[in-house]
Protein backbone atom coordinates (compact mmCIF):
# COMPACT_ATOMS: atom_id res chain seq x y z
CA UNK A 1 0.00 0.00 0.00
CA UNK A 2 1.51 3.62 -0.93
CA UNK A 3 -0.04 5.98 1.30
CA UNK A 4 -1.06 9.49 -0.95
CA UNK A 5 1.92 12.26 -1.30
CA UNK A 6 -1.41 14.29 0.48
CA UNK A 7 -1.39 13.03 3.53
CA UNK A 8 0.02 14.67 6.32
CA UNK A 9 -1.41 12.77 9.99
CA UNK A 10 -1.77 8.81 10.71
CA UNK A 11 -3.92 8.36 14.14
CA UNK A 12 -2.68 6.21 16.82
CA UNK A 13 -3.03 2.03 16.19
CA UNK A 14 -3.88 3.08 12.87
CA UNK A 15 -2.70 -0.16 11.28
CA UNK A 16 -2.27 -1.96 14.58
CA UNK A 17 -2.61 -5.94 14.09
CA UNK A 18 -3.11 -5.95 10.42
CA UNK A 19 -1.09 -8.94 9.72
CA UNK A 20 -2.07 -9.78 5.96
CA UNK A 21 -0.35 -6.46 5.04
CA UNK A 22 2.85 -7.63 3.39
CA UNK A 23 4.04 -3.37 2.75
CA UNK A 24 3.17 0.07 3.32
CA UNK A 25 4.91 3.42 2.13
CA UNK A 26 4.84 6.33 3.82
CA UNK A 27 5.06 9.61 2.00
CA UNK A 28 7.44 12.68 3.52
CA UNK A 29 4.12 14.57 3.42
CA UNK A 30 3.17 12.87 6.28
CA UNK A 31 4.12 15.23 9.28
CA UNK A 32 2.03 13.72 12.21
CA UNK A 33 1.90 10.48 13.61
CA UNK A 34 -0.28 9.22 16.75
CA UNK A 35 1.08 6.48 19.17
CA UNK A 36 1.13 2.54 18.08
CA UNK A 37 0.76 2.93 14.99
CA UNK A 38 1.68 -0.40 13.95
CA UNK A 39 1.73 -2.99 16.70
CA UNK A 40 2.21 -6.32 16.14
CA UNK A 41 4.14 -5.59 12.68
CA UNK A 42 6.76 -8.36 12.19
CA UNK A 43 9.33 -9.42 9.47
CA UNK A 44 8.90 -10.22 6.46
CA UNK A 45 6.01 -7.10 6.45
CA UNK A 46 7.85 -3.70 5.57
CA UNK A 47 7.38 0.02 6.48
CA UNK A 48 8.79 2.09 3.77
CA UNK A 49 9.59 6.05 5.24
CA UNK A 50 10.22 9.07 2.43
CA UNK A 51 12.09 10.34 5.43
CA UNK A 52 16.18 10.08 5.10
CA UNK A 53 16.38 8.44 8.90
CA UNK A 54 14.78 8.30 12.00
CA UNK A 55 16.29 11.77 13.64
CA UNK A 56 14.66 13.86 10.45
CA UNK A 57 11.28 12.51 11.60
CA UNK A 58 9.69 15.76 13.06
CA UNK A 59 8.31 16.43 16.59
CA UNK A 60 8.23 19.00 18.69
CA UNK A 61 7.46 18.10 23.04
CA UNK A 62 6.34 21.54 23.17
CA UNK A 63 3.24 21.54 21.18
CA UNK A 64 2.97 17.29 20.88
CA UNK A 65 2.76 17.59 17.31
CA UNK A 66 4.77 15.74 14.62
CA UNK A 67 5.75 12.06 14.91
CA UNK A 68 5.07 10.88 18.42
CA UNK A 69 8.51 9.23 20.17
CA UNK A 70 5.88 6.01 20.40
CA UNK A 71 4.82 5.89 17.24
CA UNK A 72 6.34 2.01 17.07
CA UNK A 73 5.96 1.16 20.12
CA UNK A 74 5.02 -2.87 20.08
CA UNK A 75 6.20 -3.08 16.21
CA UNK A 76 9.73 -5.35 15.44
CA UNK A 77 12.35 -2.80 14.20
CA UNK A 78 12.75 -5.39 11.41
CA UNK A 79 10.09 -4.40 9.33
CA UNK A 80 10.99 -0.37 9.15
CA UNK A 81 13.00 1.01 6.78
CA UNK A 82 14.14 4.97 5.70
CA UNK A 83 15.34 5.95 2.57
CA UNK A 84 19.07 6.99 2.91
CA UNK A 85 22.18 5.05 3.16
CA UNK A 86 24.44 6.24 6.03
CA UNK A 87 28.33 6.04 6.76
CA UNK A 88 30.19 4.25 9.46
CA UNK A 89 33.02 6.02 10.61
CA UNK A 90 35.91 4.10 12.79
CA UNK A 91 37.78 6.25 15.25
CA UNK A 92 40.32 3.00 15.78
CA UNK A 93 42.70 5.09 18.33
CA UNK A 94 46.06 3.03 17.64
CA UNK A 95 43.98 -0.38 15.80
CA UNK A 96 43.52 -1.71 12.30
CA UNK A 97 39.34 -1.99 11.36
CA UNK A 98 38.63 -5.88 10.57
CA UNK A 99 36.71 -5.57 7.17
CA UNK A 100 33.80 -3.76 8.63
CA UNK A 101 31.82 -1.92 6.29
CA UNK A 102 31.57 1.91 6.13
CA UNK A 103 28.16 2.27 4.72
CA UNK A 104 24.71 0.85 5.60
CA UNK A 105 21.33 1.15 5.14
CA UNK A 106 18.02 0.39 7.72
CA UNK A 107 17.68 -2.70 5.91
CA UNK A 108 20.81 -3.66 6.83
CA UNK A 109 21.92 -5.94 10.06
CA UNK A 110 25.48 -5.44 10.88
CA UNK A 111 27.30 -7.68 13.08
CA UNK A 112 30.68 -5.57 14.08
CA UNK A 113 34.13 -7.45 13.83
CA UNK A 114 36.59 -7.02 16.34
CA UNK A 115 39.43 -3.67 15.81
CA UNK A 116 42.70 -5.53 16.12
CA UNK A 117 46.06 -3.64 17.62
CA UNK A 118 49.15 -5.19 18.23
CA UNK A 119 49.55 -5.75 22.24
CA UNK A 120 46.20 -4.81 23.04
CA UNK A 121 42.91 -6.25 23.39
CA UNK A 122 39.86 -4.92 21.55
CA UNK A 123 37.43 -3.98 24.60
CA UNK A 124 34.71 -3.21 22.37
CA UNK A 125 32.79 -0.10 19.93
CA UNK A 126 31.00 3.18 21.77
CA UNK A 127 29.56 5.81 20.45
CA UNK A 128 31.31 8.62 22.42
CA UNK A 129 34.90 8.87 22.73
CA UNK A 130 34.60 8.75 26.20
CA UNK A 131 33.32 4.71 26.27
CA UNK A 132 30.29 5.67 28.06
CA UNK A 133 27.18 3.40 28.10
CA UNK A 134 27.18 0.17 26.43
CA UNK A 135 29.22 -0.84 23.87
CA UNK A 136 27.94 -1.65 20.43
CA UNK A 137 28.03 -5.01 18.91
CA UNK A 138 26.28 -4.20 15.77
CA UNK A 139 23.38 -2.60 14.29
CA UNK A 140 20.01 -3.65 13.81
CA UNK A 141 17.35 -3.66 10.23
CA UNK A 142 15.50 -0.76 11.05
CA UNK A 143 18.62 1.81 12.31
CA UNK A 144 19.00 4.82 10.38
CA UNK A 145 21.28 7.67 10.70
CA UNK A 146 25.65 8.36 10.29
CA UNK A 147 27.54 6.69 13.02
CA UNK A 148 30.94 7.55 14.39
CA UNK A 149 32.38 3.88 16.52
CA UNK A 150 35.24 4.81 19.05
CA UNK A 151 37.72 1.57 19.40
CA UNK A 152 38.51 0.74 23.05
CA UNK A 153 41.28 -1.73 23.88
CA UNK A 154 42.92 -2.83 27.15
CA UNK A 155 46.17 -3.09 27.12
CA UNK A 156 47.79 -7.02 27.22
CA UNK A 157 49.33 -8.31 30.45
CA UNK A 158 51.87 -10.69 30.33
CA UNK A 159 53.90 -12.61 32.77
CA UNK A 160 57.84 -12.92 33.90
CA UNK A 161 58.98 -16.45 35.28
CA UNK A 162 62.25 -16.41 36.81
CA UNK A 163 64.11 -19.65 36.75
CA UNK A 164 66.85 -20.60 39.21
CA UNK A 165 68.50 -21.97 36.28
CA UNK A 166 71.45 -24.23 38.54
CA UNK A 167 74.32 -25.13 36.32
CA UNK A 168 75.06 -29.04 36.10
CA UNK A 169 78.27 -28.82 37.03
CA UNK A 170 77.28 -26.92 40.34
CA UNK A 171 78.30 -29.06 43.48
CA UNK A 172 75.47 -26.66 45.71
CA UNK A 173 72.02 -25.56 45.38
CA UNK A 174 70.85 -22.85 44.64
CA UNK A 175 69.08 -20.49 47.32
CA UNK A 176 66.17 -18.26 47.55
CA UNK A 177 62.79 -17.55 46.18
CA UNK A 178 61.19 -15.40 43.47
CA UNK A 179 57.57 -14.56 42.59
CA UNK A 180 56.56 -13.59 38.96
CA UNK A 181 56.12 -10.50 38.09
CA UNK A 182 52.86 -9.10 35.99
CA UNK A 183 53.93 -6.51 32.48
CA UNK A 184 51.34 -4.40 30.27
CA UNK A 185 52.10 -3.97 27.06
CA UNK A 186 53.41 -0.44 25.77
CA UNK A 187 53.96 0.00 29.81
CA UNK A 188 57.64 0.88 30.90
CA UNK A 189 57.97 -1.89 34.04
CA UNK A 190 61.69 -3.16 35.31
CA UNK A 191 63.02 -6.50 35.96
CA UNK A 192 63.28 -7.87 39.44
CA UNK A 193 66.37 -7.50 41.11
CA UNK A 194 67.93 -10.98 41.23
CA UNK A 195 67.98 -13.41 44.87
CA UNK A 196 68.89 -16.29 43.95
CA UNK A 197 72.17 -17.49 45.64
CA UNK A 198 74.49 -20.09 44.55
CA UNK A 199 77.86 -20.85 46.49
CA UNK A 200 80.98 -20.28 44.60
CA UNK A 201 79.33 -18.94 41.83
CA UNK A 202 78.14 -15.38 40.30
CA UNK A 203 75.01 -14.15 39.24
CA UNK A 204 75.51 -12.11 36.01
CA UNK A 205 72.27 -11.88 34.67
CA UNK A 206 68.88 -13.20 32.71
CA UNK A 207 68.35 -14.53 29.81
CA UNK A 208 65.30 -16.28 27.68
CA UNK A 209 67.27 -19.23 27.00
CA UNK A 210 68.63 -21.70 29.90
CA UNK A 211 72.04 -21.94 28.00
CA UNK A 212 72.20 -18.28 27.47
CA UNK A 213 71.87 -18.40 23.57
CA UNK A 214 68.72 -16.27 23.97
CA UNK A 215 68.20 -12.62 24.41
CA UNK A 216 70.12 -11.20 27.74
CA UNK A 217 68.84 -9.20 30.28
CA UNK A 218 70.40 -7.17 33.04
CA UNK A 219 69.47 -7.40 36.57
CA UNK A 220 66.67 -5.24 37.17
CA UNK A 221 66.81 -3.64 33.55
CA UNK A 222 64.35 -1.44 32.27
CA UNK A 223 61.89 -3.46 29.79
CA UNK A 224 58.85 -2.79 27.55
CA UNK A 225 56.69 -4.76 24.85
CA UNK A 226 58.36 -8.74 25.81
CA UNK A 227 55.65 -10.40 24.04
CA UNK A 228 52.06 -8.98 22.66
CA UNK A 229 50.64 -11.99 23.80
CA UNK A 230 47.70 -11.40 26.57
CA UNK A 231 48.42 -13.58 29.25
CA UNK A 232 51.84 -15.24 28.01
CA UNK A 233 54.34 -16.53 30.12
CA UNK A 234 58.15 -15.08 29.48
CA UNK A 235 60.75 -17.08 31.28
CA UNK A 236 63.72 -15.75 32.16
CA UNK A 237 66.45 -17.96 33.17
CA UNK A 238 69.28 -16.69 35.57
CA UNK A 239 72.65 -16.53 34.21
CA UNK A 240 75.61 -18.11 36.50
CA UNK A 241 79.50 -17.88 36.64
CA UNK A 242 81.94 -19.52 38.10
CA UNK A 243 83.66 -17.77 41.06
CA UNK A 244 87.44 -17.61 40.56
CA UNK A 245 90.56 -17.51 43.32
CA UNK A 246 94.23 -17.36 43.08
CA UNK A 247 96.72 -19.83 44.81
CA UNK A 248 99.47 -17.74 46.21
CA UNK A 249 102.60 -20.25 46.76
CA UNK A 250 104.97 -18.96 50.00
CA UNK A 251 108.34 -20.29 50.37
CA UNK A 252 107.65 -20.15 54.05
CA UNK A 253 111.58 -20.51 54.57
CA UNK A 254 111.75 -21.70 58.18
CA UNK A 255 113.40 -19.35 60.77
CA UNK A 256 115.86 -21.46 61.74
CA UNK A 257 116.96 -22.44 58.35
CA UNK A 258 120.37 -20.99 57.89
CA UNK A 259 120.73 -22.53 54.27
CA UNK A 260 120.11 -20.83 50.73
CA UNK A 261 116.12 -20.73 49.71
CA UNK A 262 116.22 -20.93 45.85
CA UNK A 263 113.29 -21.22 43.41
CA UNK A 264 110.35 -19.13 42.05
CA UNK A 265 106.55 -19.84 41.78
CA UNK A 266 104.05 -18.08 39.67
CA UNK A 267 100.60 -17.96 41.46
CA UNK A 268 97.60 -20.29 39.87
CA UNK A 269 94.30 -19.61 39.07
CA UNK A 270 91.26 -21.56 40.05
CA UNK A 271 87.85 -22.06 39.13
CA UNK A 272 84.93 -23.20 41.50
CA UNK A 273 83.46 -26.88 41.20
CA UNK A 274 86.72 -26.94 38.89
CA UNK A 275 89.25 -29.92 39.23
CA UNK A 276 92.69 -28.36 38.75
CA UNK A 277 96.07 -29.36 40.44
CA UNK A 278 98.22 -27.55 41.95
CA UNK A 279 101.32 -26.10 40.70
CA UNK A 280 104.48 -28.79 41.34
CA UNK A 281 107.07 -27.08 43.94
CA UNK A 282 110.03 -25.22 42.43
CA UNK A 283 111.48 -24.36 45.83
CA UNK A 284 114.72 -25.97 46.89
CA UNK A 285 115.85 -25.10 50.72
CA UNK A 286 119.82 -26.47 51.43
CA UNK A 287 119.11 -28.99 54.28
CA UNK A 288 115.83 -29.11 54.31
CA UNK A 289 113.35 -31.20 52.48
CA UNK A 290 110.03 -30.00 50.45
CA UNK A 291 107.08 -32.67 52.16
CA UNK A 292 104.11 -30.23 50.73
CA UNK A 293 101.85 -27.06 51.38
CA UNK A 294 99.60 -26.14 54.12
CA UNK A 295 97.18 -23.06 54.63
CA UNK A 296 98.76 -22.25 58.10
CA UNK A 297 102.30 -21.38 58.16
CA UNK A 298 103.03 -23.43 61.16
CA UNK A 299 100.99 -26.95 59.34
CA UNK A 300 98.18 -26.52 61.45
CA UNK A 301 95.90 -26.22 58.86
CA UNK A 302 95.04 -27.87 55.76
CA UNK A 303 97.30 -30.15 53.99
CA UNK A 304 98.03 -30.43 50.31
CA UNK A 305 100.26 -32.94 48.34
CA UNK A 306 102.49 -31.48 45.70
CA UNK A 307 100.64 -31.45 42.53
CA UNK A 308 97.38 -32.64 44.51
CA UNK A 309 94.17 -32.23 42.24
CA UNK A 310 92.06 -29.66 44.21
CA UNK A 311 89.00 -27.91 44.48
CA UNK A 312 86.70 -24.86 45.96
CA UNK A 313 89.43 -24.15 48.23
CA UNK A 314 87.77 -20.70 48.14
CA UNK A 315 83.83 -19.73 47.01
CA UNK A 316 84.42 -16.47 46.72
CA UNK A 317 85.41 -14.34 43.72
CA UNK A 318 88.59 -12.50 43.51
CA UNK A 319 89.85 -14.34 46.53
CA UNK A 320 93.21 -15.77 47.11
CA UNK A 321 94.42 -18.61 48.92
CA UNK A 322 97.92 -18.61 50.64
CA UNK A 323 99.59 -21.96 50.52
CA UNK A 324 102.97 -22.36 52.58
CA UNK A 325 105.69 -24.43 51.61
CA UNK A 326 106.34 -27.04 54.57
CA UNK A 327 110.05 -28.08 55.45
CA UNK A 328 111.67 -30.95 57.53
CA UNK A 329 115.33 -30.20 58.12
CA UNK A 330 117.41 -33.21 56.64
CA UNK A 331 118.95 -35.56 59.28
CA UNK A 332 122.65 -37.14 58.73
CA UNK A 333 124.59 -39.05 60.81
CA UNK A 334 128.26 -38.10 62.39
CA UNK A 335 130.70 -41.80 62.11
CA UNK A 336 133.60 -41.16 65.36
CA UNK A 337 136.39 -43.47 64.09
CA UNK A 338 139.19 -44.53 66.59
CA UNK A 339 141.72 -44.01 63.52
CA UNK A 340 144.58 -46.09 65.34
CA UNK A 341 147.96 -44.85 64.26
CA UNK A 342 150.16 -48.01 61.98
CA UNK A 343 152.73 -48.14 63.90
CA UNK A 344 150.80 -47.55 67.15
CA UNK A 345 151.93 -51.11 69.51
CA UNK A 346 149.16 -50.62 71.99
CA UNK A 347 145.86 -52.01 71.76
CA UNK A 348 143.34 -49.52 71.47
Amino acid sequence: VNLPDSLIYIGPESFSGITLLSEIYIPSSVINVGESVFVGWEYPQLISIAYEKEDDLPWDPDTNQGWNPYWKNNCSNEVIQFSGEYSIEYVLNGGVNNDNPTTYTSRDRIVFNDAVRTGYTFAGWYLNADFEGENISEISIGSSGDMVLYAKWTPNTYEIVYIANKPADASANVTGTMLNTQHNYDEESKISENVYHLSGWSFIGWNTKDDSTGVEYADGETILNLTNNNGEKIYLYAQWQKNSYTIIYHNNKPNIASGLLSGSMSDSVHYYDTPKALSINQFELLGWTFVGWNTDTLGNGEYFSDGEQIENLSMFDGSTVTLFAQWVQNVYSINYLSNKPSNASNIL
